[in-house]
């Protein structure tokens, strides 16, 4: 075994060469391989640690919202109690809800902290045994005023100190007691908090008046997300329609048809639709078959290389036989020179990883690490390799174990195989084609998505809390307003690039019977509409006073969801409020280009708790410097948080960047791998060829015949996967498009493009090769021949 090692890595690197290109193309193509695998594994495990995450699910709501059906993954805070006593099979229920406002001062320990809503939730106590984030230190909420903190908050609010019993005060006003410590939230969970407050102290909303008269019983607010865990083998659909007739039965004055709840496996929830559809899980399916496709080409790399090489090897093989090796011996020598290849390909490929693990985690936006990198992925790469090792060790080796010594010595030996790696040559720049091709068309998308006009200018704003600010608006939009560089100051009570304000509560003349519309609402200042150049298609925009306070603007779809005609002076109920229309906006979007714009009222409300400042986008630090010294005066006691309406919308396609700088990215990998094969092929027919390109020179033939004629071959290689990928190319962008309700129209041209890359660089690899040996000297080739 020793002696064939040695044998092998003589004969490898006798030509250093061939060793180079296919052990680094096989380490990049392992090393790229493993990432992706880690990232697609790393997607599909979200929620998998809990020991109860396949009999958790999450409950859904939908309704008819005119002619469409609208999905919420918010449910009201009735369902759970109902579910638990009412639905067979309901083991127990947990609600989840956000802590509302955007910004929360907490003092503990004489320090002060702010912390962003995602921070802190209402729960209730079985959250800390539905799922698996026990209590490591202390109880579970003893009475109302009292919290569990994760392990690095309690760190971050009392040090070493032990937090249970410490006090932590919220916003100068209320105080809650740390009962409780658990470990911090993996990150592969969908729920991340770090703050846990009981969702019974929620109670105090509820005064007694209006319909619902206690938390429990409210059928009438979305504002917590509910948890149910079933005994398995629990017929979910049977499950559904019990839960949808308990809304029924709970809410008798609803006129909404077709409502209910959906409920949908926990593991579900990161990778699907609230509808069900694919989500995330289509980019995950997409990258993994780039990962194997990657794999793919790095293999017919080694293949290529090693069945052409073969031939080469038939002199040498013969002598060995002439000598007295027998098959097994040369059958076992050939497989250690392909174990030493994948063995050093294994060693560059985690030094690649190593090298690209913290720009792939900037890429990524994870945290992956070698010891994340499971067994399961190195399974699959070991199987990879092995049907590799398959394909280019033992096949040539089989074919020279067979044939004649002695003709081999007369030269009369050849080796068929010139069809087979012809084929995979197209294979490779088949995918490059196709990878490259798509590249180009989510590019082009988000170009769209960022250039199309939005109905309003989201340009140069500046959003923030008023707070304080709040009752004394009129003169703090003056002083604003004074501030050199500051164009407009407005108000209004959502930021439009996260409205989620919605209700049913609606009616208006000339509603059918049964007929209801789920609409996003919005409140803003006499200011808001003129500041963000909104366009009026009919009526006119608010005026400032008391006259609007029961005014309404609906948007184009909302009009065209209830179907009437000469809106302007016509009725409109929003809620407990009759008011007419008195405007009708056009369009505008307020979320992501995935989505249809859904039907949207503003009504008018002199001040607004989110701030709005148009500034000219010059200075901007500056800019910024004054509008905190203004907010600071009313606020002396909070930090002044701020955010740009961009950055709102461009976080809303955050995902469609990232998988478009990884299509970039692994695109490019491709081309780049199958270029290294393809330069290899080059110079092994250029070396096969070397005497009939010395006599061709002798003849007279040109430098750029010699070219031309070494060059064609491959050409029409990369034609023919052109012809093949291009239509496929088109199909997968069409099908990937269809998850975009606004989308651009990707011409034919561009896939046309993708092939004339394609065969550029493949001109060039093979042309840099062609071109040094039509210009070696004819005389010289000869006499080396």
């Amino acid at each position: 075994m020793l002696r064939n090692i040695k044998v092998a890595f003589r004969t490898l690197f006798s030509q250093k060469l061939y060793a180079f290109i296919i052990i680094v193309g096989l380490g990049i193509g392992l090393a790229i391989s493993t990432l992706l695998l880690s990232w697609v594994q790393d997607e599909r495990s979200f929620d998998s640690f809990h020991a109860k995450a396949k009999d958790i699910y999450r409950v859904n709501s939908h309704f008819l919202s005119g002619a469409k059906i609208q999905n919420w993954s918010s449910s009201q805070a009735a369902v759970a109690p109902h579910a638990k006593d009412a639905v067979p099979g309901v083991i127990d229920a947990v609600r989840v809800s956000a802590i509302w406002g955007d910004m929360k001062k907490f003092e503990a320990n004489g320090n002060t902290f702010y912390e962003k809503e995602e921070t802190a939730a209402y729960v209730d106590p079985s959250f800390f045994t539905m799922f698996d984030f026990p209590i490591r230190k202390g109880s579970v909420f003893p009475d109302v005023n009292s919290v569990v903190l994760t392990e690095s908050y309690a760190g971050k609010y009392f040090g070493k100190e032990d937090p249970l019993g410490k006090v932590i005060t919220v916003d100068n006003k209320k105080q809650y007691t740390v009962c409780g410590t658990i470990a911090d939230m993996p990150r592969t969970s969908t729920i991340q908090y770090s703050m846990l407050f009981p969702i019974k102290s929620l109670n105090g909303m509820y005064s007694g008046k209006g319909d619902w008269k206690s938390m429990d019983a409210d059928w009438g607010s979305f504002y917590v997300v509910t948890y149910l865990q079933l005994k398995p083998g629990t017929d979910t659909a049977k499950t559904n329609k019990l839960l949808s007739e308990q809304w029924i039965k709970g809410s008798t004055k609803e006129t909404i048809p077709h409502r209910g709840y959906t409920v949908q496996p926990l593991p579900d929830t990161h990778l699907y639709e609230i509808s069900g559809e694919e989500g995330l899980m289509k980019v995950v399916r997409i990258f993994f078959i780039v990962a194997i496709v990657i794999l793919l080409i790095a293999g017919i790399n080694y293949v290529n290389l090693a069945t052409a090489r073969a031939h080469q090897r038939a002199v040498e093989i013969s002598v060995r036989k002439l000598i007295g090796a027998n098959r097994w011996q040369l059958f076992h020598q050939f497989m250690t020179e392909s174990a030493v290849v994948f063995v050093l390909a294994a060693i560059l490929s985690v030094i690649v990883m190593w090298i690209l693990l913290p720009f792939y985690n900037d890429l990524t936006e994870k945290t992956t690490g070698f010891a994340e990198i499971s067994g399961q992925i190195l399974l699959t790469l070991a199987i990879s390799s092995v049907i590799m090792l398959l394909m280019a060790a033992v096949y040539p080796a089989l074919r020279l174990m067979r044939f004649n010594p002695i003709q081999s010595l007369k030269g009369r030996t050849a080796m068929s195989g010139g069809m087979f790696r012809k084929m995979l040559v197209v294979t490779q720049f088949f995918i490059s084609i196709v990878l490259i091709g798509c590249t180009i068309a989510i590019g082009m998308q988000l170009k769209y998505i960022n250039n199309k006009p939005l109905g309003f200018n989201r340009d140069n704003v500046i959003l923030f809390e008023a707070r304080n600010m709040y009752d004394h608006i009129e003169a703090a939009k003056d002083r604003l307003g004074d501030i050199p560089g500051v164009k407009a100051v407005f108000s209004g009570n959502a930021d439009l690039a996260t409205l989620n304000n919605g209700t049913s509560d609606t009616d208006w003349d000339g509603r059918e019977e049964n007929m209801s519309l789920n609409i996003k609402f919005m409140s803003v200042d006499a200011d808001f509409m003129p500041a963000m150049q909104m366009e009026m298609k009919e009526g006119r925009m608010f005026r400032p006073g008391k006259a609007d306070s029961a005014s309404y603007i609906l948007n184009e779809a909302a009009i065209r969801v209830i179907g009437m005609k000469d809106p302007i002076g016509k009725r409109f109920k929003l809620k407990n409020t009759d008011g007419i229309i008195v405007g009708v906006v056009k369009d505008f979007h307020i979320s992501s280009m995935h989505n249809k714009i859904p039907p949207v009222v503003l009504t008018y409300r002199p001040r607004g708790w989110m701030v709005n400042v148009r500034t000219s986008g010059e200075n901007t630090p500056a800019t910024l410097a004054a509008i905190e010294k203004i907010w600071k005066e009313y606020n002396p006691e909070y930090r002044f948080e701020h955010t740009f309406m961009q950055d709102s919308f461009t976080k809303i396609y955050s995902e469609e960047t990232r998988t478009g700088k990884l299509f970039t990215w692994f695109a490019g990998v491709a081309v780049f791998l199958s270029c290294l094969g393809l330069f290899g092929l080059a110079t092994f027919t250029i070396h096969q060829r070397t005497k009939e390109i010395g006599i061709r020179k002798v003849l007279g033939a040109s430098v750029t015949g010699i070219v031309q004629l070494i060059t064609k071959d491959f050409v029409k290689l990369v034609i023919i996967a052109i012809l093949l990928a291009t239509p496929l190319s088109w199909y997968a962008t069409e099908q990937w498009l269809q998850g975009y309700e606004y989308r651009t129209i990707i011409p034919f041209w561009v896939f046309l493009l993708a092939g004339g890359v394609a065969v550029l660089v493949a001109v060039f690899t093979i042309g840099t090769q062609s071109v040094k040996a039509a210009l070696m000297n004819p005389v010289r080739t000869l006499k080396t021949e």
